[in-house]
């Protein structure tokens, strides 16, 4: 209905970050549009502007592994950057601890302050973790 008088329409999405389905997002609107519209002129916007050449890669070695997606490589000028650590942790505590332990570790073997670190989180139910952690350390 929107495009159905002039036949244009424009859409803006990335199908290797959709994380909105827990609020009804849709991403086969993403995927499927090519299929539901004629004449699509798709423009991939592969440079990130961000993160380090470690991250960029490492994304797309994951995203690689979709079933579904919209074929692109995206890259960065950006510098290497340094190698990925993956830690696993039992739970949520666990997690807060190995956070916490690692900002100690840094802040005494570098002199670094307080405000040079920040967490990043998925969900806000992390934040109590961390906070319990933060505190006890």
């Amino acid at each position: 209905m929107l495009s159905d008088k002039f036949q244009n329409i424009c859409v803006v999405g990335d199908d290797a970050q959709s994380i909105y389905g827990f609020r009804g997002a849709n991403i086969n609107n993403i995927l499927n549009f090519q299929k539901d519209y004629e004449d699509v002129k798709l423009y991939r916007l592969e440079q990130n502007y961000r993160s380090t050449k470690n991250i960029v890669n490492a994304a797309n070695s994951i995203i690689h592994h979709n079933q579904t997606k919209i074929d692109k490589v995206v890259w960065t000028s950006n510098v290497e950057g340094s190698k990925i650590k993956v830690k696993r942790c039992a739970t949520d505590a666990d997690e807060g601890r190995e956070v916490a332990a690692t900002i100690f570790e840094w802040k005494m073997q570098d002199q670094r302050k307080n405000s040079d670190f920040a967490i990043l989180y998925r969900t806000n139910a992390q934040s109590r973790a961390m906070e319990d952690a933060l505190t006890k350390a």
